[in-house]
């Protein structure tokens, strides 16, 4: 009754809308208007929940599908942009991080949620363990690899802030179509797996459908994707192409119009990825982990670089000033050098003696060392806390990765394009970085050091050449102390202190040198003000990927090198599909027979195989009970997976047709027949119309839909609505396979 209830609420509610998507989960409406607006609705009492408009995001929302578990709302753009909005916070969730992205309009999509192959992953010569879980957390269905409890056990104690939950339970795939043939695959709705231009896998027969729209075969606009189905179990990509004659009316989707429009389903076989799919699940995991770490180091080198930049702001507008006195006294050697001359013989140059008496004071020396040091500590703090943080657990989960490309080189390198060199340079590149980040640490040390007895000496020549009193000591006036310097300046004058000053000038020195070297005639008064520290050299080339090994060159290359990878992987994934011939056929010969609506439903896979008893898995020896114990023969599962090949999801299709007959297909594997492909694919029809009772027509159906699901106890029904008959009411239908569909 509750349901009828919702219904109708729903009949007093009018919204003109371009598509509108109900929440699997819970009583939510989601709905496109016509002026691209999105707006979530309860269904019962139609509160407001969330409103979206075009403005708030830039971009027109077009299409629009909820995640599996109802907490998210994904919408396609005209400009191929894809949202995905929190229900919860309404907050639009960051960009997915890709090379990849669609340049035209999204046409369609679909969410889907992988179901658990237990028939074809779980078997008496494949073991499986469960992790420290008990009472109603323990069933079967929930049992992982060997491998797979391993990793997680690592993971929760090598990696920072690891949630099994986030990282590993959300075993989702989001399908996007763009109108130009161009289909991505998104694990979890964030990464990547493949992108796959659907023309590419055109036959003689799409090509004669578009030679008689009088189209070229090499036209991509003559065709548009308007349904995209993943089946549940990886299977299986169903993908309902129209093809028009007439693109303006093809760009306005199904509207009776006259124009030649022909509807042709496509089925892609897509088992080599489903015969791996616990390692998919464990790549696309890691692939998630390892883009936000990526996105966590460029955060902190470029905070790294703004602060370092802050730090030395005033230090190098009071070191420019003096490039006039310089210029004005037409020296010839840069001040660096004269610094340098000063504290070796004590001779001062009149420009430099000009600047300590009249352009410099000991504030300002004070304001430039508060501000450095500031920055060195906050440096310190970013490289100490966040950067070596990541790299340490960018280094675990690719070394991981290189661990299982190892152990199976034929899945790694043949359905996802991953190699085991591919890696190896990866983590050598890490390696690299973590070094150099250690050699970043050890010049900001030396740095703080090295600035902490020149503010020391400046203030000393500011003196001398003011004839300040020098009786208040180290602790007086200037206020630099043993503490407050890091311990440099106790003692400055010391032989340690002098020979460590004159390196730095010596380094500054020829960093000047060279830097007057480089600019023009005109400039050649400019003053170099980094005074060469190994810091603002290090931060300097980040933006440089061909820098040698210093740490920021190291960091570019390892994002460089992962992006080939991810490229990679993209495209082997995208090869390893295939055209499936006898899922592919045309919908409709006539205007008559158009499809105006489709509906495709998976049922859950049915298996006489039993699973492994919970005592027979309990049944190990002591050692397997140990933290690193391994169950060698657990790790079989690494291999493809060919047991009960034939145990997999059910498709049950239905067309709507403009006649306002529905066409309804199953879908099922060819068993008697082994030796063809896996997915080879025979189907049984039925049509179904209606009756009015008091007319000898049939009444037209307005629309469909599935529900129901067996796995969950719940019957498979059809629910059809039909144009008004005398009593008024919504017809539905009985279950599916006792009544339209045949030998079922």
């Amino acid at each position: 009754m509750t349901s009828k209830r919702a219904f109708v609420a729903l009949q007093d509610r009018f919204v003109s809308s371009l598509a509108v998507a109900c929440c699997p989960t819970m009583d939510l409406i989601a709905v496109l208007t016509l002026d691209h607006h999105l707006l979530v609705h309860r269904t019962t009492s139609w509160q407001k929940l969330l409103h979206i408009k075009p403005s708030d995001v830039g971009f027109e929302m077009l299409t629009l599908t909820w995640k599996p578990d109802g907490l998210q709302l994904a919408v396609g753009c005209d400009e191929g942009n894809v949202a995905i909005f929190e229900i919860e916070s309404g907050e639009i969730l960051p960009e997915r991080s890709s090379n990849f992205r669609h340049e035209h309009c999204i046409t369609a999509m679909h969410w889907t949620k992988l179901s658990e192959l237990r028939a074809s992953t779980f078997n008496s010569s494949n073991k499986r363990r469960r992790g420290n879980v008990s009472g109603k957390d323990w069933s079967s269905s929930g049992l992982i690899s060997q491998s797979k409890l391993q990793f997680r056990r690592r993971s929760s104690r090598f990696l920072q802030g690891y949630n099994e939950e986030t990282t590993g339970g959300d075993d989702t795939i989001l399908v996007t179509a763009d109108e130009r043939g161009f289909i991505a695959l998104w694990w979890m709705g964030r990464v990547l797996l493949t992108r796959i231009d659907v023309s590419k896998y055109f036959a003689e027969e799409e090509f004669q459908v578009m030679e008689s729209m009088g189209c070229q075969r090499s036209d991509t606009s003559c065709f548009r994707i308007e349904r995209v189905d993943l089946a549940p179990d990886l299977s299986l990509l169903f993908v309902l192409l129209a093809f028009s004659s007439d693109r303006s009316n093809q760009d306005a989707g199904i509207d009776g119009s006259s124009a030649t429009k022909l509807h042709r389903m496509m089925t892609l076989d897509m088992t080599a990825i489903q015969h791996v799919n616990e390692d998919v699940a464990l790549v696309a995991s890691s692939v998630d982990q390892v883009q936000a770490i990526l996105s966590r180091i460029a955060t902190v080198c470029k905070q790294m670089v703004t602060e370092w930049k802050n730090a030395t702001r005033i230090f190098e507008l009071k070191m420019g000033l003096i490039g006039s006195l310089y210029e004005k006294y037409a020296c010839e050697d840069p001040p660096q050098v004269d610094m340098l001359s000063v504290v070796v013989t004590g001779i001062t140059a009149p420009a430099l003696a000009q600047y300590f008496a009249q352009d410099i004071q000991e504030m300002s020396v004070h304001r430039m060392q508060k501000a450095l040091f500031s920055g060195y500590h906050s440096l310190r703090t970013l490289v100490d806390e966040r950067l070596k943080r990541d790299l340490a657990d960018l280094l675990f989960l690719l070394s991981e990765l290189r661990g299982h490309a190892k152990w199976n080189t034929q899945a790694y390198a043949g359905t996802f394009g991953i190699t085991v060199s591919a890696l190896g340079d990866l983590v050598q590149t890490t390696q690299d970085a973590l070094v150099e980040v250690e050699a970043l640490t050890l010049a900001l040390h030396e740095t703080h050091q090295d600035f902490a007895l020149f503010f020391q000496w400046i203030l000393e020549r500011i003196r001398i050449h003011t004839n300040a009193s020098q009786s208040g000591g180290g602790t007086g006036p200037t206020g630099i102390t043993g503490t407050g310097a890091g311990g440099a300046v106790q003692g400055s004058k010391s032989l340690l202190n002098m020979r460590r000053l004159c390196d730095f000038l010596q380094r500054a020195a020829e960093s000047a040198q060279l830097f007057r070297k480089q600019q023009p005639s005109h400039n050649q008064y400019k003053v170099e003000t980094t005074f060469g520290n190994l810091v603002s050299a290090q931060l300097t080339a980040f933006a440089k990927s061909d820098v040698g090994k210093s740490s920021v060159g190291c960091l570019a290359r390892i994002q460089d090198q992962w992006y080939v990878l991810l490229d990679v992987m993209a495209v082997t994934i995208a090869q390893t599909t295939v055209r499936e011939a006898s899922g592919c056929f045309t919908i409709g010969t006539s205007n008559n027979t158009v499809v105006e609506e489709c509906h495709i439903h998976f049922r859950q896979p049915f298996s006489t195989r039993t699973y492994i008893d919970a005592a027979e898995i309990d049944d190990l020896s002591d050692d397997e009970n140990g933290e690193e114990a391994v169950d060698w023969n657990s790790l079989r599962h690494y291999g493809p997976i060919i047991e009960d090949q034939y145990a997999r999801s059910v498709p049950l299709i239905g067309f709507r047709l403009q006649s306002g007959v529905v066409l309804l297909l199953r879908a099922f594997c060819d068993e008697d027949h082994p030796s063809k492909a896996l997915s080879h694919l025979t189907w049984e029809a039925a049509l179904v119309n209606f009756s009015e009772p008091s007319a000898s027509g049939t009444a037209p159906c307005r629309g469909f839909d599935f529900y129901g699901d067996l796995a969950t106890d719940k019957k498979e029904r059809l629910a059809f609505v039909v144009d008004r008959f005398a009593d008024d009411r919504m017809h539905q239908g009985t279950k599916i396979d006792s009544c339209y569909f045949w030998n079922s």
